[in-house]
């Protein structure tokens, strides 16, 4: 299993950030942020850009990067216990 941030600028536009919102909640995730996720999947992230690309336009900003087995980082302990459980692979 992998770990990906994914981030989103919907550009409050609530029809794009609902679409893509659901493409990414086909993985097992977490939200920890508005515009912002955690992702452990099989999926690569050209898998994951793929299933939204149709749902992006032009001026929509989107960053899906892959997350090392040693992350470091500061959040709140309902994320940080997700991290926990579920490390990448």
């Amino acid at each position: 299993m992998r770990l990906f941030i994914v981030s989103c600028d919907f550009k409050n536009d609530l029809n794009i950030e609902s679409k893509i919102t659901g493409e990414l909640n086909k993985h097992d995730g977490v939200r920890f942020k508005k515009d912002a996720w955690l992702l452990r999947t099989e999926a690569t992230s050209e898998d994951i850009y793929l299933s939204v690309l149709s749902h992006l336009r032009p001026e929509t900003c989107i960053i899906i990067a892959e997350v090392l087995h040693e992350p470091h980082y500061h959040m709140p302990q309902g994320i940080t216990s997700w991290i926990k459980r579920n490390p990448a692979v």
